[in-house]
């Protein structure tokens, strides 16, 4: 039995029918109904919508019904990894419009007093802890603050945010996280990612991420006498696994040894995020990072290729005028481009991002933000030489009612072993992320290897349709026009 047969047998019960009866009234064959709900065997997704309608069940029990299917279709570590992806995707976006910063509102800790270097209440817990965090972003050296809080307690990172924008200090932040070894585990890590990486792209602090692995478990914390610390220039916070006591640690030969054997820890371990800023940087990253033992890469953007649409030719005449500094490296892009068509390769973009196309000309997140907006009949000619080409049935429009993707976010995953997460704001704005950690590249994998046959994205015959229909309407705005 399964928890997405219990529910079907449940479901039966409540409406005071059985498997006879039933499939008698349903149509459904009671056979294949029987083993349902007895966990013998998964039917199509046609046959458990049927029985959820044969029922008249509200939208809630079926919505209900469907995501425990999926669950078993699946695999509950495959669901969970690609609830935890749709779920950071959402959050980046949102992010994205206020630069990468959340609403946060907290009280000023400036002038609290301690009565005792001991806490033995979560509250009291929490106070301390904002107080050791104020008081580092309020001195007038720079400050530093290492720690090993989990990656998803979200309190310290919010912390963090509202002091920075209370006192415009980018200060130096080292998080050393505990990454599970299990794989049966490894969706805890991707939670982990979701947490951190959005301050990692704030840009607010220094903020540097280290990882480790260990068979401990979340459960095993809480045996572990006061497993978390914080540590700044001026005190050691230690902190009890459920954050209900604390020690407050102030004499400065003790803060010494402590930050020495913190930075003894990290030497030990790895970046979970390796970055470059300049433009020049970046495109020497994306070129020298391709092996020649990947078999497949995959693409996630708001849009469709930008080389793909407008052609190589147009991209070097456009780098020759807009960028012409960087020539020698725009030939070099071309390059890896040819060299990556080799692969398998599968670029999954929005209905959004090409509808904001079709009425801007204008592109995000990838190289054509450098240049100005296509006109009209350069947008004609772009999308039918995109539709003709031989990789075209490659790319996947995704619905964006089901995924929302930011703006100025390019995903690109080479086989399962190199994430790399590209934002262009401008040529003057540019991060290049790369993520090697194998439970996060091998999440994003089974993600976007499952996407196709998804409800996520539109068939390629609807996506050819649509690409035709914005070509017939672009055609007839130049021709008013």
């Amino acid at each position: 039995m399964t928890k997405f047969s219990d529910k079907c047998k449940e479901l039966l019960a409540e409406n005071g029918t059985n498997v006879y009866r039933f499939s008698s009234t349903s149509s459904l064959e009671r056979t294949a109904l029987q083993r349902m709900i007895t966990g013998k065997r998964l039917p199509n997704i046609e046959f458990v919508k049927t029985f959820c309608h044969s029922l008249r069940l509200s939208k809630t029990e079926e919505d209900e019904v469907l995501e425990l299917y999926k669950i078993e279709a699946m695999g509950e570590p495959a669901y969970r990894n690609e609830q935890s992806i749709l779920h950071l995707l959402k959050t980046l976006k949102e992010l994205e419009k206020n630069n990468y910063q959340n609403t946060i509102g907290f009280i000023d800790f400036n002038n609290i007093e301690l009565l005792s270097n001991v806490s033995t209440q979560a509250s009291d817990t929490k106070l301390m802890m904002n107080l050791v965090l104020t008081k580092e972003f309020s001195q007038n050296t720079n400050g530093e603050i290492y720690t090993n809080l989990p990656g998803t307690y979200a309190s310290f990172i919010q912390y963090l945010e509202w002091l920075y924008r209370q006192h415009k200090k980018k200060i130096l932040v080292k998080h050393l996280i505990q990454f599970q070894m299990n794989a049966s585990l490894s969706n805890e890590n991707l939670d982990i990612m979701n947490h951190v990486f959005p301050l990692f792209l704030s840009d607010t602090l220094d903020y540097q991420v280290f990882y480790y692995y260990s068979r401990l478990i979340k459960s095993d914390q809480v045996h572990l006498i006061l497993p978390y610390y914080i540590i700044t220039t001026q005190y050691v916070l230690l902190l009890s696994a459920d954050f209900s006591t604390s020690i407050l640690l102030s004499k400065p030969e003790i803060i010494e040894q402590y930050a020495s054997e913190f930075k003894r820890i990290c030497d030990l371990a790895r970046p979970l995020f390796h970055r470059t800023s300049s433009l020049t940087d970046t495109w020497n990253s994306f070129i020298s990072d391709i092996s020649s033992n990947t078999p497949e890469i995959n693409y996630l953007h708001l849009q469709p290729c930008y080389v793909d649409i407008v052609g190589e030719k147009t991209f070097l005449d456009q780098s020759k005028l807009f960028i012409p500094d960087y020539m020698e490296i725009a030939n070099k892009f071309i390059d890896s481009i040819k060299m990556k068509s080799n692969y398998t390769n599968h670029v999954f973009f929005t209905k959004r991002g090409l509808d904001m196309f079709c009425k801007t000309g204008q592109y995000y997140g990838q190289v054509g933000t450098f240049f100005p907006p296509l006109n009209i009949q350069q947008r004609i000619e772009a999308l039918t030489q995109y539709q003709n080409q031989k990789t075209f049935h490659n790319d996947i429009m995704l619905k964006d009612s089901f995924l929302s993707l930011p703006e100025n976010l390019y995903f690109e995953l080479q086989g399962t072993h190199i994430l790399q997460i590209i934002r262009i704001d401008n040529i003057r704005k540019i991060d290049f992320i790369t993520v090697e950690e194998s439970s996060i590249c091998e999440a994003f994998y089974q993600f976007l290897h499952s996407l196709p046959a998804s409800k996520y994205v539109y068939s390629s015959e609807d996506m050819s349709k649509i690409i035709s229909q914005a070509i017939h309407k672009l055609t007839s705005l130049s021709i008013y026009s």
